[in-house]
C-alpha cells in the first residue's frame, strides 16, 4: 500500500506510514471519500434534489496502533525458572570456597515467595552452613 503524503510502499496490514506517520487509506476511507467528492459535485443553488440518505463517517482521533499478531514473548521465557541452573551452580562452587556466600543467596532467597526460589534457597543455606563446620573442623585438625 503507497503512503499517499510521501509515496512510501507500506505492508497491506499497515495503518500509518512507516516513513512519515500519515494515516493510510483503507476501504471504509476511500468510500467515504467517494461520498465527499460526489457531495461537493452535486448541484447547488434553489434546485432541489432529492437525497439519498448517507451514513455519517465519524472521524477518530489518530491512533498509533502496532498491528501485530506475534508474542513477543517465546514460550520458554514465560515458563522462566526462578533459578537458573548456570546460576544454581555458580553459588554451589562459591559456597564450596567462601561458605557465608551459600548463607547470604540461602537467606535471601528463603524470604522470597515462590516454591522454587525456597528451596533453592534453603539448598544454599544448608550447604553454607555445612561448609562453615567442616572448615572449624578442619581448622581444629591442624
Amino acid at each position: 500500500m503507497l503512503c499517499p503524503k510521501c509515496g512510501t510502499e507500506n505492508t497491506d496490514q499497515a495503518e500509518c506510514c512507516v516513513n512519515c506517520d500519515e494515516r493510510l487509506l483503507t476501504e471504509e476511507d476511500t468510500v467515504a471519500q467517494d461520498n465527499v467528492d460526489t457531495d461537493a459535485t452535486r448541484p447547488s443553488g434553489k434546485e432541489t434534489v432529492e437525497e439519498e440518505p448517507t451514513t455519517e463517517v465519524k472521524k477518530q482521533p489518530r491512533q498509533h496502533q502496532r498491528i501485530t499478531d506475534i508474542d513477543l514473548q517465546a514460550d520458554s521465557e514465560k515458563e522462566k525458572p526462578v533459578v537458573s541452573s548456570g546460576f544454581n551452580i555458580a553459588i554451589i562452587i562459591g559456597t564450596v570456597f567462601l561458605p557465608i556466600i551459600g548463607v547470604i543467596v540461602g537467606f535471601t532467597y528463603m524470604r522470597k515467595d515462590h516454591p522454587e526460589a525456597k528451596k533453592a534457597g534453603k539448598t544454599w543455606l544448608m550447604l553454607g552452613a555445612i561448609m562453615i563446620v567442616l572448615n572449624i573442623i578442619m581448622l581444629n585438625l591442624m
